[in-house]
């Protein structure tokens, strides 16, 4: 049976969190964490599987902690609040991993993680769009919540990108949605 040591895990995240925050995906070894948390390079393959999967969850828990605190101020907003909102939270949670993405995405063996994970963002960003996006225009255009989590994902996580040139289009898109919540009808 595998020894278990307490707060590996957690421990584990701290640490390379700092190393893709401030020097990037390569800095990254297992060997380099295990040593810093003063065990074996094998009893930390009990913990994480791969550097993938280190890299993968230290940013799923930020992603889960940035989620949250978005999540806990959602109630009463407009959809044009929300779009902003999670534009936002994608590109505060990008810019914080710059020297991660850039080296993380070309990583052979990262493409399938990313492409799986990426569906997973669209569902949850559509999911925060849906529960502001009137009933009545997601059954008029059910592809809407999905299209602007895509234009989230794609200009939120690019730096180069910024909110006042995707914000028209947003509207455009949007623009059916009165400030009471009901469906204009005209288009």
């Amino acid at each position: 049976m595998p020894k278990i040591i307490d707060n590996v895990r957690e421990r584990a995240i701290d640490e390379a969190r700092k190393v893709l925050i401030g020097r990037g995906y390569r800095a990254l070894t297992i060997r380099q964490i295990a040593n810093e948390l003063g065990i074996a390079p094998g009893t930390f393959y009990n913990y994480f599987p791969s550097k993938e999967y280190l890299a993968a969850n230290v940013m799923l828990e930020d992603w889960h902690q940035l989620t949250q605190e978005f999540e806990s101020g959602l109630c009463d907003q407009t959809p044009e609040q929300v779009f902003a909102g999670l534009f936002d939270l994608v590109r505060s949670f990008s810019l914080r991993f710059v020297p991660a993405w850039k080296e993380y995405e070309v990583h052979d063996s990262s493409r399938p993680m990313i492409h799986q994970y990426h569906g997973v963002l669209v569902q949850q960003l559509a999911g925060y769009l849906c529960r502001v996006i009137p009933t009545a225009q997601q059954e008029k255009e059910p592809w809407l919540a999905d299209f602007l989590a895509e234009m989230i994902l794609r200009f939120g996580s690019d730096s180069d990108a910024d909110y006042d040139s995707i914000l028209p289009a947003a509207e455009k898109l949007l623009r059916n949605v009165s400030s009471d919540g009901s469906v204009d009808k005209q288009i």
